[in-house]
C-alpha cells in the first residue's frame, strides 16, 4: 500500500538560524595531539629496564653499527626450493633471511594445476604440481604493478558506482512513474499480485491533491503573505510613507502543476465529486494568486521604482492582492478539510484491515498516530488571542483527554517499534518521526495546561506573536502548530 502525503498548513517561518553556544560558555578548542616524543621525568641514573645504581649503556655516535658480542651476524643459507627449512636446535634463535629480502613466492595468479576429473589424485599431503621458480622481475615491474593496482582500484570503483547507479536509477524510475514519491507499506510486487483494496485506491486518489497542490504552495504562499503584512496594513494598504519596506517574497511554483494533478486525480477511482470540485477551486485560486504575488514582488525589488511613483502602483495592486489571498485561503481550507475527511476514511479502512496482522504492528501504530495528530491540529487551528493576552477558540475540555490519548499513542508506537525491530527498521526515518511525535505531544500538553490554568500571554509574548515568532513560546498555539508541521515533514520523508 502507498501512503498519500500529509497536507501541510504552515503558518510560521522556519527557524532563522542554527542554535548558537550559550552566552558565557567557554570557547571549545580543538584537542591538541600528543607530542611525537614525550620526555620522562626520571632521577639521575634511573632508566627504565635498569636496576637502581646501574650505569646506562654506552651509546656510540649516530648511525654507527652497534658492537656485536661473539661471532658476527651471519646470513643463513636458504634451503633449496621445495625443501623444508632446517629448524634450529632447542634454545637457538631461528634463522631469518637477510633484511629486506622477502621469501620467494610462486608467480602471482598461477594456481596449482589440478588433475582432470576422473584422474588419480596425488597422495595425501603431496602437492599436485610443484610451483615453478618466480621469473626475474623486469626493470619496469614497479610501474606495471602500480598500473595494475590502479586498474584494480578502478574496477572496484566501477563496481561500486554500478551499484549506486542501480539504486539511484531505480529510485528515479520510481519517482518519475508516479505523481508523487510514496512510501510503500508492502513489499515491491505484493500489490501487483492482488487487487487494490478500497482504502488503497482512495489514498492513491488523494496523493495528487496533497503533494502537487496543498503541500506545493502552502509554505511559499504563507511566507509571502506574512512578510507583506508585516509592513502593510491589510485594510489601508501601502501609503508611501513607510520607513521600512520588506516587499513580498516570490512564489517559484508553477500553478500549472496543480492543475495537471487535479485533472489526473479526477479520472481516478473512486469517484469523489466534492473532492474533485474542491481541488478544481484550489487550482483556480492558485492560478489567480501567483501572478499577482509575482507582480508585487517585482515592484518592490527596486526602491527607485516604488519611491519614484510614491507607491502609486503598490496602492493599485494591494486590493487585488488581498482579494486573491482571501480566495486562496478559502479554497485552501476547503480542500484541506475535504482531503482530511477522506484521509480519515482511508486510514480507518487500513486500520481495520491490518488490526490483527502481526506483521503490520508498527504500521498500525504509525497510521493511528498520524490520525490522532491530524485531529488535534484541526482542533486548535481556530485559536485567537485578544489584547489582554487571553487565549480563546480552543475547547479546553475536549483538548485535555485528546492530548492524553495522543501521548498514549506515542508510547504505543515506541513500544511496537522496540518489540518488532525488523518492522521498524523497514521504515527509514521512523526514529525522527517518533522524536517529533514526542515533541508535538509536549507542546500540546503545555497548551492544554495553559488553557486549564487560564494563564494569559504577557505584553512581550504578545509582541512575539504579532511578529510571527509565537513558536518560540512554550505551550503556545504557534509552538504546537509548528511542532505539527515538523511532524508532517518527517512523515512525508518516511520511506
Amino acid at each position: 500500500m502507498s501512503d498519500p502525503r500529509w497536507p501541510q498548513q504552515p503558518n510560521v517561518f522556519s527557524q532563522p538560524g542554527a542554535p548558537q553556544a550559550p552566552a558565557g560558555a567557554p570557547a571549545q578548542s580543538a584537542p591538541q595531539p600528543f607530542a611525537a616524543t614525550q620526555a620522562m621525568d626520571l632521577s639521575q641514573g634511573q632508566f627504565q629496564g635498569l636496576t637502581p645504581g646501574a650505569q646506562p649503556p654506552q651509546q656510540g655516535p649516530w648511525s654507527a653499527q652497534p658492537a656485536q658480542q661473539g661471532a658476527p651476524f651471519a646470513q643463513p643459507a636458504q634451503p633449496a626450493w621445495g625443501q623444508p627449512p632446517q629448524q634450529p636446535a632447542w634454545g637457538q634463535p631461528p634463522q631469518q633471511p637477510p633484511w629486506a629480502q622477502p621469501p620467494q613466492q610462486p608467480p602471482w595468479a598461477q594456481p596449482p594445476q589440478q588433475p582432470a576429473w576422473g584422474q588419480q589424485q596425488p597422495p595425501w599431503g603431496q602437492p599436485s604440481t610443484a610451483y615453478a621458480a618466480p621469473p626475474a622481475r623486469p626493470a619496469s615491474a614497479n610501474g606495471a604493478s602500480a598500473l595494475g593496482m590502479l586498474a584494480a582500484a578502478a574496477l572496484v570503483l566501477v563496481g561500486v558506482g554500478a551499484k549506486v547507479a542501480l539504486r539511484t536509477g531505480g529510485r528515479s524510475i520510481a519517482r518519475t512513474t508516479s505523481l508523487s514519491p510514496q512510501r510503500p507499506l508492502l513489499p515491491i510486487g505484493a500489490r501487483a499480485a492482488r487487487a487494490a483494496t478500497p482504502d488503497e485506491l482512495l489514498q492513491d486518489k488523494l496523493s495528487p491533491y496533497v503533494e502537487h497542490c496543498l503541500n506545493l504552495f502552502s509554505r511559499e504562499v504563507n511566507r509571502a503573505e506574512g512578510r507583506y503584512f508585516e509592513w502593510v496594513d491589510r485594510r489601508k494598504g501601502p501609503t508611501g510613507r513607510e520607513r521600512i519596506v520588506y516587499g513580498m517574497p516570490d512564489v517559484a511554483r508553477d500553478p500549472a502543476q496543480c492543475q495537471r494533478a487535479v485533472a489526473s486525480a479526477a479520472s481516478m477511482a473512486p469517484s469523489a465529486p466534492d473532492l474533485e470540485a474542491a481541488g478544481a477551486r484550489f487550482a483556480e485560486a492558485t492560478a489567480a494568486l501567483v501572478p499577482i504575488i509575482r507582480q508585487v514582488h517585482a515592484y518592490y525589488v527596486d526602491p527607485t521604482v516604488y519611491r519614484g511613483d510614491n507607491m502609486a502602483r503598490g496602492v493599485l495592486l494591494h486590493p487585488q492582492l488581498v482579494s486573491a489571498l482571501e480566495g486562496y485561503t478559502a479554497a485552501h481550507r476547503d480542500l484541506s478539510d475535504t482531503v482530511s475527511r477522506y484521509q480519515d476514511q482511508a486510514t480507518d479502512g487500513f486500520l481495520n484491515r491490518v488490526r490483527n496482522d502481526p506483521g503490520r504492528v508498527v504500521d498500525y501504530n504509525l497510521k493511528n498516530n498520524q490520525r490522532m495528530a491530524r485531529h488535534l491540529a484541526r482542533s486548535i487551528r481556530a485559536w485567537q488571542v485578544d489584547r489582554r493576552g487571553v487565549l480563546s477558540g480552543i475547547d479546553a475540555a475536549q483538548l485535555a483527554p485528546a492530548v492524553t490519548e495522543y501521548q498514549l499513542g506515542v508510547a504505543s508506537l515506541s513500544g511496537a517499534s522496540t518489540q518488532n525491530p525488523s518492522q521498524a527498521l523497514a521504515i527509514r526515518g521512523l526514529p525522527l518521526y517518533q522524536a517529533r511525535s514526542a515533541a508535538y505531544a509536549r507542546q500540546l500538553q503545555g497548551l492544554s495546561q495553559r488553557l486549564q490554568s487560564g494563564q494569559t500571554f504577557t505584553r512581550p509574548e504578545l509582541r512575539l506573536i504579532g511578529l510571527r515568532l509565537g513558536w518560540t513560546l512554550q505551550g503556545s498555539p504557534d509552538a504546537a502548530i509548528r511542532a505539527y508541521e515538523e511532524l508532517v515533514q518527517s512523515y512525508n520523508s518516511l520511506r
